[in-house]
């Protein structure tokens, strides 16, 4: 049964999923990674920024009371955030809590290193085991004063000593270590020049950085496996606009492909820097039909989907949307580069692979690499694990197999909390069988 479309807190413990299609349109919302870093920039501006169509949603809502918290000045009403610059919270130890938004965490330890103040930064149990240790060893080189027991959560951070300069860091696990340096970066008076060892885990997440910074005025170089940021940067722009969100489009857009229907995903970029729009040609690449149309990115089912053999490494958030549409395919799929999966809100290699196994779905589950063979499929409760990815990408198998529930379904709140009142906004029931 439909829930109410008006209700806009729609929020289920539990939803219960029967074959059908996708027909329509969806206006997916602004982008999450954008709203963080708009944020961070814009509190820490000298000037006032009016940031306009930002995503409010558990992580959201974490990184704006943080922020205020420590004394940044922000006045929210709806979807519009304006920055008003900076005050002291006073004396005394000041407690942020940062739910289990990862992002938050490692964003928020740079912003208050550099903040005047003493601020414990704590989450719950499962932002506590994720880890940041190479974050708080680069903020130390830096100049910072920090207390963390085993190098993760809870931290204290003795704030407003951070001096800049050139640092080196261990960015395997977390692309948000670099991104969090290069946040603070231009209003630190020595600047900074960020040197990374190896390799970077969803790179593409820091070329986002890179280009809202470039969006702002900011000046910076590449430098041989690093960036470097002078100090002392004003913002040049004062006002911005969050695009819509290709993570959060993916499901609709996969959507389309498995149940046989046709959804345009509106507010769209196609010149967007997100990581994650290669959802489109991946997507493409298993022999999905989707085209830009005017008013947004169209994908069309009925055509016959093959699987797909791709390194991940770039943009883990899609593995679980395109693990469940490897499920409909005729071929198997391999998804390897995925070892920091493991240390998301859930570990999303187990997760992704127990939920296919009680579909009766063939899947190999390794340290880095998961395979999905297409098999017989039946229906199944399926545990979100508290994982907002997890909820919203095995909604699509109840699309094409009968018996589909998905527990801790609320948990979308996380990033998409309108997420199950704007899918059966376009969900069309499957006719009875002739």
């Amino acid at each position: 049964m439909k829930p109410d479309l008006e209700d806009t807190t729609f929020l289920p413990e539990a939803v219960a999923l029967q074959p059908g299609r996708l027909a329509g349109q969806v206006d997916i919302p602004p982008s999450k990674s954008i709203s963080h870093r708009l944020m961070i920039l814009g509190a820490l501006s000298r000037q006032p920024v009016t940031i306009d169509n930002l995503l409010w949603c558990q992580d959201t809502e974490v990184t704006y009371r943080a922020l205020q918290a420590m004394g940044y000045l922000l006045d929210r009403e709806g979807q519009r955030v304006v920055c008003r610059g900076w005050e002291s919270p006073g004396s005394g130890e000041i407690p942020i809590h940062l739910g289990e938004s990862g992002s938050s965490a490692r964003f928020l330890l740079a912003v208050a290193a550099r903040t005047p103040g003493r601020f414990l930064l704590d989450g719950a149990l499962g932002l506590r085991r994720r880890p940041v240790k190479p974050l708080i060893e680069a903020l130390r080189q830096l100049g910072a004063r920090i207390e963390a027991p085993g190098d993760r959560l809870p931290a204290t951070v003795y704030g407003g000593n951070l001096r800049g300069g050139r640092v080196a860091l261990d960015a395997s696990a977390s692309s948000q270590f670099v991104t969090a340096l290069l946040l603070v970066a231009p209003f630190l008076p020595e600047g900074l020049e960020v040197h990374w060892q190896g390799q970077v885990a969803s790179y593409p997440y820091v070329e986002l950085t890179l280009s809202l910074l470039k969006q702002a005025g900011v000046a910076w170089e590449e430098r041989e496996v690093g960036i470097r940021v002078a100090g002392s940067q004003p913002l040049k722009q004062q006002r911005f606009f969050v695009e819509a969100d290709f993570s959060n489009a993916s499901y609709f857009l996969a959507g389309a492909l498995i149940g046989g229907g046709e959804v345009i995903c509106r507010g769209l970029s196609p010149q967007s820097a997100q990581g994650d729009r290669a959802i489109e040609s991946l997507l493409r690449a298993m022999g999905g039909q989707l085209s830009w149309v005017e008013g947004g990115l169209l994908a069309r089912g009925g055509a016959a989907l093959n699987g797909l053999e791709v390194n991940m490494q770039a943009f883990p958030d899609l593995v679980p949307t395109l693990a469940v549409t490897a499920l409909f395919a005729g071929s198997p799929s391999h998804f390897a580069g995925i070892r920091h999966l493991a240390v998301k809100e859930s570990n999303r290699i187990r997760s992704v692979a127990e939920n296919i196994l009680r579909l009766g779905g063939e899947v190999q589950a390794g340290e880095d690499s998961l395979v999905v063979k297409p098999a017989g499929l039946r229906g199944a409760l399926l545990p979100a694990y508290g994982d907002h990815r997890i909820a919203m990408a095995f909604s699509l198998a109840g699309l094409r197999v009968p018996g589909v529930i998905i527990d801790q379904a609320d948990s979308v709140a996380k990033s998409f909390p309108h997420y199950w009142r704007d899918f059966f906004a376009v969900y069309v029931a499957a006719g009875p069988e002739r």
